[in-house]
């Protein structure tokens, strides 16, 4: 490669420009750099050896497999979407958990002092164990609103589905709506 400088020879002239001849390598000094090239690129590391891939790989197999393990675990787990209520040699009667809840919430929400109702139902061992969750009014009488839910909810299972083993009623409140002041 050439270098180029700008002289001056004398204070009155121009500027010029001048270059200096490329300088040519001798064969042997040729050699030379492509060797030292050759040997830096043997002792640079590889971008990605096979053992670090085979462990990427294991890596993402153990966490894809755990995965699924989970999901199939939470499926199993999660339970049936229906309840049976009776069972013969005509057939069962079910009744899916989301209409169970609504017909419990539809009771709750009836009741003077309950603004709104959430309802959940499972079942634990035999038994049926239910949880109401309610918003109330500030005029509400609980241990009235308790005694009375708790009535009606047995009435439900025994009456209207012919459930005979009830479990515990939880009733929790967690909330107080005010009192609408346009009314």
């Amino acid at each position: 490669m050439s270098r180029a400088r700008i002289v001056a020879k004398t204070p009155g002239r121009k500027l010029r420009l001048q270059t200096d001849p490329p300088k040519l390598l001798s064969p042997v000094a040729g050699r030379q750099k492509a060797e030292v090239a050759q040997e830096a690129m043997i002792r640079q590391k590889p971008a990605v050896s096979l053992i670090e891939v085979s462990s990427t790989t294991l890596v993402f197999a153990v966490l894809i497999w755990i995965l699924l393990t989970l999901l199939v675990i939470v499926v199993v787990l999660q339970g049936s979407r229906t309840l049976v209520l009776s069972k013969d040699k005509n057939g069962r009667l079910e009744i899916s958990r989301h209409a169970l809840h609504r017909v419990i919430e539809t009771c709750c929400e009836q009741v003077r002092g309950i603004a709104s109702a959430r309802a959940s139902v499972s079942r634990k061992g035999k038994l049926l164990h239910t949880e109401l969750r309610l918003k109330i009014r500030p005029d509400a009488k609980l241990d009235a609103i308790q005694g009375y839910l708790t009535q009606e909810i047995a009435d439900i299972y025994g009456q209207n589905l012919g459930l005979k083993d009830i479990g515990p009623v939880e009733i929790k409140v967690v909330g107080v709506e005010p009192i609408d002041s346009t009314v």
